[in-house]
């Protein structure tokens, strides 16, 4: 007998009961259940019901409003924190992209042949609004086509670690338009080997630095 498992999409829990598994049973019984209302106050935020915490709101908008109220001084911190965590948070991509790169590869297929033209449309207007993942994307087809791909880049990651500064020529790029330059060229020419799409032989570039250079290697 097949052991049965979670009706929600792309869940492969046990089921525990009425088609959930355990988390998500629990979260829909969490979902059913009313809420408790301190002193009666709800959230002032217009469409939020969630209880009253401080200041007229709910703790979402709380939260939300303190991080805006304190963002000069949380600044520096973050800022600290992303650079002190850069290589762990590099690592965990890696490793997790591995883990799950069947997996995701199936449920993309589902969800095309299930209904095309709505994944279609979804997939256009995703385009129009994540432009630099597009380029993330496309930079990682032509390395798999290359048979160059290594790991998984993160442009973000990639911005961070070079400061924004195209390697071609020293100066600040424009973090809404750069590209993502292999420092060796996947494309083999003559007797010079092809890179490989990895973090090592990535690095950031003007558009213009970057068409000048090629397929050559920089000097």
């Amino acid at each position: 007998m097949a052991k049965r498992t979670c009706s929600i999409d792309g869940c492969d829990l046990p089921h525990c009961g009425k088609g959930l598994c355990g988390k998500h049973y629990a979260a829909a019984a969490r979902a059913a259940r009313p809420k408790k209302v301190r002193g009666g106050r709800t959230c002032g935020v217009d469409g939020c019901n969630l209880p009253h915490v401080a200041k007229g709101m709910c703790r979402q908008h709380y939260n939300r409003d303190w991080n805006e109220r304190n963002k000069t001084r949380l600044a520096p911190i973050r800022a600290a924190y992303s650079a002190a965590t850069l290589d762990a948070r590099r690592e965990y991509l890696r490793e997790w992209h591995k883990r799950n790169a069947a997996k995701r590869s199936a449920q993309a297929r589902a969800r095309r042949a299930a209904d095309p033209e709505v994944t279609a449309a979804r997939g256009k207007k995703w385009r129009a609004d994540n432009p630099l993942l597009v380029l993330e994307y496309a930079a990682k087809r032509r390395a798999r086509l290359r048979d160059a791909w290594d790991e998984y880049v993160d442009r973000d990651l990639v911005w961070e670690r070079d400061g924004g500064i195209c390697h071609l020529c020293g100066t600040p790029a424009d973090p809404a338009r750069w590209d993502l330059d292999h420092i060796v060229p996947l494309t083999p020419i003559g007797s010079r080997a092809p890179g490989r799409h990895n973090y090592e032989n990535v690095a950031v570039a003007h558009p213009s630095c970057n068409y000048k250079k090629c397929n050559r290697e920089p000097k």
